[in-house]
């Protein structure tokens, strides 16, 4: 009889963020963060004189607001400095004015987590970091979930079970899923990409070959009634980064916002087990997709297309593993939505497009450029799009930059609650927008002479048919 898949933790296993100053800090006070750091530095620099072939061996210890650090030899990449202890990694640089780069960097230890609990740790350090800087914000780098199962032990073939829905993979083994042994012992295996990626691993196996790693059983597994220790317990891990978080908003705000970011942890943990699938696939079925084919009943094989396999993934239903661990903290999550970073337009953007032109006319013209020609051609497209569309090439351009206008709009007035962009020219891109549109209704420009069609894209973007009528 197949026992109970039994959840015997779940946790925040990792969790990184960065520091950045606000606009309502003090030149008294950026001066003397500054201090605290050249102070460090100074430390640092004695630091690098101790001798040893271990790194992690090069330090002065020192206190800072009654907590012991080491102050390390060597510091994280774009950082002056960087300080240790048994919770976590800090790393500092000085800086002159407030600007979108981050001045501290922050990685908290698996087992301060498994210890505390994400919501005191961060707590503390925002405390502490307080004390030391007074006005900044955080952004979240990096987080993983974790959920710790028993009674269900994943073999290679549960890795031909997993299906992603990510574009990036329609065969279900690529360059970026990796499965491992240790020996002829199954371990785990790896489902994507750093920015985005599940990991599936057996964990009592890793605390016996890395013992530093068991911090785990005493603080969360031993103080659950439903672990069996006579059997073993496998990880399923997701790891996401602010690639990926910046993207990702829901009622809350976007994700890369700290606060909003570990206020999410359930929608998180729903997203990953979307799109990544444990299918219930019986092992004749997973069998066949290993091996690309399956054999007829006369002894012939016949070869499984792409479609065929795709077709026995959408058919099956959800393992008992997924469907046991959808939840997170016992809450079900809810729908993220992705939307793309908007960046500013730029003049740099006009030559790159300009130097392409001239350089496609070119091979074109074999060698010769040709400006008369290039005007033609213009024309020519312009007539197309009129035929095609309803309207010029530079209607088509005015239209496009209202939809850009709109979907900025929201982007920063959503990233600005949160206090993370300020965008001093964003109103008067607003205003001058504005002002040039109604020149086109106006028919200010006697050659560009809008068509019916185009002003009609104008009125649904703009909502100006009561002010035009």
């Amino acid at each position: 009889m197949t026992q109970e898949i039994q959840i015997i933790n779940q946790a925040v296993d990792t969790y990184k963020e960065h520091y950045y100053p606000n606009m309502q800090l003090t030149q008294s006070e950026m001066i003397d963060f500054n201090d605290f750091v050249t102070d460090l530095i100074a430390l640092k620099k004695e630091a690098q004189n101790i001798k040893s072939y271990n790194g992690d061996e090069r330090y002065l210890t020192e206190t800072i607001n009654n907590h012991k650090f080491h102050i390390m030899s060597t510091s994280q990449k774009g950082f002056a400095v960087t300080i240790k202890n048994g919770d976590v990694s800090i790393s500092f640089k000085r800086f002159k004015k407030i600007t979108k780069q981050p001045c501290i960097k922050v990685e908290y230890r698996a087992d301060y987590l498994a210890r505390y609990g994400y919501v005191k740790c961060v707590t503390q350090m925002q405390s502490f970091l307080k004390e030391i800087i007074p006005h900044t914000y955080s952004i979240a780098s990096e987080i993983h979930l974790c959920t710790d199962i028993q009674n269900y032990d994943f073999t290679i073939m549960d890795f031909f079970r997993m299906k992603t829905r990510s574009r990036k993979k329609e065969v279900y083994m690529e360059a970026d899923s990796n499965a491992y042994f240790d020996g002829m012992k199954f371990t785990g295996f790896v489902l994507g990409a750093g920015n985005f990626m599940v990991r599936v691993y057996n964990k009592t196996h890793e605390i016996k070959k890395f013992p530093d790693k068991s911090f785990v059983k005493p603080s969360r597994w031993l103080v659950n009634d439903n672990y069996d220790e006579n059997k073993e317990v496998w990880r399923i891990e997701v790891q996401i980064r602010r690639d990926k978080l910046k993207h990702l908003f829901n009622e809350k705000g976007y994700l890369e916002n700290s606060t909003t970011c570990l206020n999410s942890i359930p929608d998180i943990w729903d997203l990953f087990m979307q799109k990544f699938e444990h299918k219930n696939l019986d092992d004749n079925s997973v069998i066949e997709i290993m091996k690309g084919y399956r054999t007829l009943k006369n002894g012939s094989k016949k070869i499984l297309s792409k479609y065929a396999i795709r077709k026995r993934f959408q058919r099956s239903e959800l393992s008992p593993v997924w469907n046991k661990i959808e939840t997170f903290f016992h809450t079900k999550g809810k729908n993220l939505s992705y939307q793309e970073e908007i960046s500013k337009p730029s003049v740099l953007y006009v030559k790159n497009s300009l130097k392409s032109v001239v350089s496609t006319l070119t091979k074109h013209m074999r060698g010769k450029f040709d400006p008369l020609l290039l005007a033609d051609i213009f024309e020519e497209a312009n007539e197309e799009q009129k035929k095609h569309k309803g309207f010029s090439i530079f209607d088509g351009a005015r239209i496009k930059t209202i939809d850009y206008f709109n979907e900025a709009k929201v982007y920063y007035e959503k990233m600005s609650k949160q206090g993370l962009i300020i965008e001093d020219d964003f109103k008067k891109f607003e205003n001058d927008l504005e002002k040039n549109i109604l020149e086109v209704f106006s028919l200010a420009y006697l050659k560009d002479i809008p068509s019916k069609e185009a002003l009609n894209e104008y009125n649904k973007r703009l909502g100006y048919e009561k002010r035009c009528s």
